[in-house]
């Protein structure tokens, strides 16, 4: 629903909830299908040679773990035994992680690249705003059904808000940060999504339909002058060698920060079958705060990494 709200609130109002997963499986196999049409096969030798499948692993322990973690920590107490186990396990594996990497003549994780300021400040960013806009995205359509009492589809219609301003303002943010660079749209694009993030957060309640309409479209908006210029910024530091490797990053990026605004959202609302409607709009307000404070960490990240960069300029190596 996320990605096709007001479709997906059809689908909600008309059919049952399971179809919405359903309905994704013909274009999956279809998209199988053109993947072994058309993808050249690389050499099985040159695999075998060089498919770091012991980082592989452990990245994937990590994302899984991490994803579990935040999806239980606040059921179980953020402070109790099992996710402080759980994160001191997450915390030795990334160290194994790096140890592994440092040595394998083809790292799965191209952590020399990701020394690169430019590089990793811009992942941790594309991440955050992949977090904070999922978040929004999960908590939206109970915002909109449960404390505002909307019907599906009608809460579709002010879902697709989001979408339609980020289809707009990408593009134009790649045609401008060509010309001009790209932190100040990445800066006008956080602002924009920290000040969203702020009404829903501190609303003294449900804003009315054009409120949250106008807040989605800044959302979306903002989502769309940080993201394409964010990507342009991330590939400019990036070597031809390593450019696939960082391209594959963008995208692992873009999907830890949705299943991780996907786990806040509903970890805010893990008691949510037996909440009072003042209690679900609290815990709603809880999730933006988070989100905001991400929001103020991720312009803090991209102001220090353009103060690193004057004082180069000034201080040359």
């Amino acid at each position: 629903m996320n990605e096709h709200p007001f479709a997906g609130g059809l689908i909600i109002e008309w059919f049952n909830w399971r179809w919405l997963f359903l309905s994704h499986v013909p274009l999956l196999l279809l998209a199988t299908i053109l993947a072994y049409r058309y993808i050249p096969k690389g050499s099985q030798q040159r695999k075998e040679q060089s498919f770091d499948q012991l980082g592989a692993a452990l990245l994937m322990f990590l994302i899984a773990a991490s994803m579990f973690i935040i999806s239980n920590a606040q059921a179980w107490n953020w402070l109790s035994l099992k996710p402080l186990l759980l994160a001191g396990a997450v915390m030795l594996g990334f160290c194994a992680l790096l140890f592994v990497e440092k040595r394998h003549p083809n790292p799965f994780v191209p952590v020399q690249a990701l020394r690169i300021r430019a590089v990793s400040s811009g992942l941790i960013i594309s991440c955050a705003g992949f977090i904070m806009t999922q978040t929004v995205l999960v908590l939206m359509p109970f915002y909109l059904t449960d404390v505002k009492f909307l019907s599906p589809s009608t809460a579709g219609v002010a879902l697709s808000a989001y979408p339609i301003l980020l289809a707009v303002s990408s593009p134009l943010a790649g045609f401008l940060s060509d010309r001009h660079g790209s932190r100040r749209l990445m800066l006008l694009g956080l602002s924009c999504i920290g000040l969203g993030l702020a009404i829903l957060a501190f609303s003294s309640g449900p804003l009315p339909m054009i409120g949250v309409i106008l807040v989605l479209a800044l959302i979306g908006m903002g989502m769309g002058l940080m993201t394409t210029p964010n990507n342009r910024f991330i590939m400019a530091h990036t070597s031809a060698e390593q450019a696939g490797t960082i391209g594959g990053f963008i995208a692992l990026s873009r999907n830890i920060g949705m299943v991780s605004g996907a786990a806040i959202g509903l970890g805010m609302l893990h008691q949510q079958g037996v909440m009072s409607e003042g209690a679900l709009f609290a815990a709603l307000q809880t999730g933006f705060i988070i989100n905001l404070l991400i929001c103020l960490g991720s312009v803090g990240i991209l102001g220090y990494s353009g103060i690193l960069r004057v004082q180069q300029r000034v201080h040359p190596r």
